[in-house]
């Protein structure tokens, strides 16, 4: 029984280690892509996005992250978008710093902050 006991406290230990070279692989393989300049109340505020691309001859791309996190359904579907027709990055760029303004947008105005500059 001692046995039994000690192998299946070397499962979990290499179970765990495959766990994290996994996550230190997948951290090396992420395109980390950082928006400034769009909550106009704070412009160096940063809305970033953690991408992993696969695939050999047919590129699909997958959300591993996404600040702020409520955003992360709305970039989830672009990035399905993006998958249908994978060689248009620029519109996928464009579409999550909308989806990032209009984030902001709602921030300001649930906040009762408003625009800037409004009378």
């Amino acid at each position: 029984m001692p046995q039994a006991a000690e192998a299946a406290g070397e499962d979990d230990e290499e179970r765990q280690q495959q766990q994290e070279t996994e996550q230190q692989r997948s951290e090396r393989e992420e395109l980390k892509v950082v928006f400034s300049q769009v909550d106009a109340r704070d412009p160096d505020r940063e809305f970033s996005l953690g991408l992993h691309l696969s695939g050999e001859g047919t590129r699909t791309y997958s959300v591993l992250r996404c600040d702020p996190g409520p955003c992360l359904g709305a970039v989830r579907r672009l990035c399905d978008a993006l998958n249908s027709c994978p060689d248009d990055f620029a519109w996928f760029v464009r579409e999550v710093r909308a989806e990032f303004r209009a984030r902001a947008a709602d921030e300001a105005a649930s906040s009762g902050g408003g625009r800037l500059g409004a009378v």
